[in-house]
């Protein structure tokens, strides 16, 4: 489990990806993005120009997983935050318990 101040960091940063990827404009342009990639990648009649077209849509796919990546790190904090706190009144007894 990770320290409090880097849990506190993946769970900002996934929200504001999610504000990110949620956002009307970059969905618009998302979309109109892979709309000409994909289409340009099916109209291509050189395969080498197909073949880079299909990188294209690789990297943006690689986009994409960057923000569910950071997102599914932010819900992996939340847990950790929640057993975090649950932790904390137990070892804080413990302490009164034994003087430390």
């Amino acid at each position: 489990m990770a320290d409090e101040q880097s849990i506190h960091e993946a769970l900002s940063r996934a929200q504001r990806a999610k504000e990110i990827i949620d956002n009307p404009l970059y969905v618009e342009a998302w979309s109109l993005i892979n709309e000409t990639l994909v289409k340009s990648w099916r109209n291509s009649r050189v395969a080498e120009e197909r073949e880079e077209y299909w990188r294209y849509c690789k990297i943006a796919d690689k986009l994409q997983g960057v923000f569910a990546g950071i997102m599914e790190r932010g819900e992996h904090a939340a847990i950790d935050l929640q057993k975090l706190s649950e932790k904390k009144p137990r070892l804080q007894g413990l302490k009164r318990m034994f003087g430390s």
